[in-house]
C-alpha cells in the first residue's frame, strides 16, 4: 500500500479563538483522513498547538514560543524597530523549516495567511508544489506587488468568498488559478455545544431581547456601532446587548477602555454586558435572540454569522466585505451598512417581529446545512489539494 502524501501546513497565529484558527481546526482533520496532515504554527502558539493535537492533526514544534508574537506599533516610528526585533527568530524559523522540509519532502505546502508567504515562502525547494489559503484583504492594495510575485509561483489559491476571489484578480493573478471554497461550520459540534455547560450567563426576563456581538475588541469588529444603534432602539429597555470578546495582546486596550467608557456615558450599565473572552459561544448564541456584526471596514467572511445561522438566529451583518455571501438579505437576516442609525432600524424590525426572526432563523439554519457545510469544504480543499500535486504550473 503507498504511503499517504504529506502535506506540511504552515500558520502564524496570535490567538486560538479567531475565526481562521476554528476554521482551521474544522478542517485540518478531515483532511488528514486521506493525506499525512503535519501543521505548523511558525510561532508556536500553545493554545492553539493543543487545539489541532485535540483533534488528532499532527503538529510540528520547530521552536519555543517567541515572548512576544506580535509585531505591534502599526503606523508608528517604531514599527521599522520592532520588525528589526524579529530578524533573529525568521532567521532561526527559515533555517529549522529548510532542515525540516529538506529530511522530508512534503508533497505540498499549504499557506495559511499572507504573512506568511512573505516570511517563509522563498525556503520551499523548487518543485514542491504551494497552495495559498486567502482568508480576505481590506482591499486589493493589501497584495503588494513582492507578494505577486511569490503567489504566481504557486499551483492554487483558496479564496473564502468571491469578494476575495475578485480582489485577487484585480491584484493581477491568474484566474486559473482562484478557487472560491466557502468557510464551513461544524453544525452538529455548535448545536451540541449550545447545550452545554459553561458559566453564569446574565439575568434576562423571558420578555427580553437579547442581541450578541462576539469578536475580539478591536476597531474594525465595531462594538462600538453596537453600542450607539442599542442606545437608539426606542424599545431599549425591553432589550440587552451581550458583547463576548477580549482585546487583542497586540494593543488594542484603549478601544476596549472607550467601550466601557461610553456604555457608562450613556447610562446603559444594566443592559449592555462585557463577557470577556468565552469558550463557550455556542451556548452564549443559544441564550440570545439576534447575532450582531456591524465590522466597519472588511470582513472577509464572518464566521460568527454562519455560527449563528447553526442555532437558528437571525442575523444582522455589515454590507462590508463578504457578509452579503454569508447573510441572504432579507431572508436569513439583514444586511446593513455599518453605522448606528442602519443598525438600530433592522434591530428594532426584528425586535417587533418574532415570526420574522423565526423565519430568517430557519431560513439561515437551512442555508449553513447546504452551503456552508464542513463535508463539503474539506472535499472541495481535497480535491483542490490533489489537483496541485498534480497539475503543471500556470507560469
Amino acid at each position: 500500500m503507498a504511503e499517504p502524501r504529506t502535506v506540511l501546513v504552515l500558520d502564524m497565529a496570535r490567538t486560538c479563538y479567531g475565526g481562521v484558527e476554528q476554521v482551521m481546526a474544522n478542517v485540518l482533520p478531515l483532511l488528514a483522513r486521506h493525506s499525512r496532515v503535519v501543521f505548523c504554527d511558525l510561532v508556536s502558539n500553545p493554545a492553539y498547538a493543543q487545539l489541532l493535537r485535540d483533534k488528532g492533526v499532527e503538529v510540528l514544534h520547530l521552536l519555543p514560543e517567541p515572548r512576544r508574537n506580535f509585531v505591534g506599533g502599526a503606523g508608528t516610528v517604531l514599527r521599522p524597530l520592532l520588525i528589526a526585533a524579529k530578524l533573529p527568530w525568521l532567521l532561526r524559523s527559515r533555517m529549522r523549516l529548510r532542515s525540516w522540509i529538506r529530511e522530508h519532502s512534503p508533497d505540498l505546502v499549504y499557506f495559511n495567511r499572507l504573512p506568511v508567504v512573505r516570511a517563509f515562502a522563498g525556503v520551499i525547494p523548487e518543485g514542491i508544489p504551494c497552495l495559498y489559503h486567502a482568508h480576505g484583504y481590506s482591499s486589493s492594495h493589501d497584495i503588494r506587488p513582492g507578494d505577486l510575485r511569490r503567489l504566481r509561483k504557486f499551483k492554487s489559491i483558496v479564496a473564502v468568498s468571491e469578494l476575495t476571489r475578485s480582489q485577487l484578480l484585480e491584484a493581477g493573478l491568474n484566474p486559473d488559478m482562484l478557487h472560491v471554497v466557502y468557510n464551513a461550520v461544524d453544525v452538529e459540534r455548535i448545536r451540541a455545544a449550545a447545550a452545554g455547560p459553561g458559566p453564569m450567563l446574565p439575568p434576562r426576563r423571558p420578555e427580553t431581547t437579547v442581541f450578541l456581538h462576539c469578536g475580539a475588541m478591536v476597531c474594525n469588529k465595531a462594538q462600538d456601532i453596537a453600542i450607539e444603534a442599542f442606545a437608539l432602539l426606542p424599545r431599549r429597555r425591553d432589550a440587552q446587548l451581550w458583547l463576548c470578546g477580549g482585546h487583542d495582546r497586540g494593543g488594542h486596550a484603549a478601544y476596549f477602555k472607550s467601550l466601557h467608557e461610553r456604555v457608562a456615558e450613556l447610562g446603559l450599565g444594566d443592559q449592555v454586558h462585557f463577557l470577556g473572552w468565552r469558550d463557550d459561544v455556542p451556548r452564549l448564541m443559544a441564550a440570545t435572540d439576534i447575532v450582531l456584526l456591524p465590522s466597519r471596514y472588511f470582513e472577509s467572511f464572518g464566521m460568527v454569522l454562519a455560527e449563528g445561522m447553526c442555532l437558528a438566529r437571525p442575523c444582522i451583518g455589515t454590507a462590508r466585505g463578504g457578509v452579503p455571501e454569508v447573510i441572504t438579505d432579507g431572508v436569513t437576516g439583514l444586511i446593513r451598512e455599518p453605522l448606528a442609525g442602519p443598525f438600530a432600524e433592522a434591530m428594532q424590525q426584528l425586535m417587533d417581529d418574532p415570526t420574522l426572526c423565526r423565519q430568517m432563523g430557519e431560513a439561515g439554519y437551512q442555508k449553513v446545512r447546504s452551503v456552508f457545510s464542513l463535508d463539503r469544504q474539506a472535499e472541495l480543499l481535497r480535491q483542490i489539494i490533489c489537483n496541485a500535486m498534480t497539475a503543471p504550473s500556470l507560469i
